[in-house]
């Protein structure tokens, strides 16, 4: 099993981290802004899911993941978790 929720919160502060100092130290660039503001954004749904990007298991049968779903209930996949009630935070729609 590949959870390991201290390990991946640093991880994903982490590589963020780069991100979001990359983007910003390149703000100039046409578009950079909003990027950086996605980028801001997504980090915050991470962040309050303890380094985990909650992912809803009804849209990922609609469009055909049912593989990967497996693969997310069994813990399988690295920093993403399946979303419920207890882990869908305020800031998913």
């Amino acid at each position: 099993m590949i959870r390991m929720d201290l390990f991946t919160f640093f991880i994903q502060l982490l590589v963020n981290g780069i991100l979001i100092f990359f983007l910003y130290s390149n703000i100039r660039i046409f578009g950079m802004k909003w990027i950086l503001f996605g980028t801001i954004l997504n980090f915050i749904v991470i962040a309050s899911n303890a380094g985990f990007m909650p992912v809803d298991p009804t849209l990922g049968l609609q469009h055909g993941y049912e593989t990967s779903l497996t693969a997310l209930e069994n813990g399988r996949v690295f920093a993403h978790a399946l979303m419920t009630k207890k882990n869908q935070s305020k800031y998913t729609w």
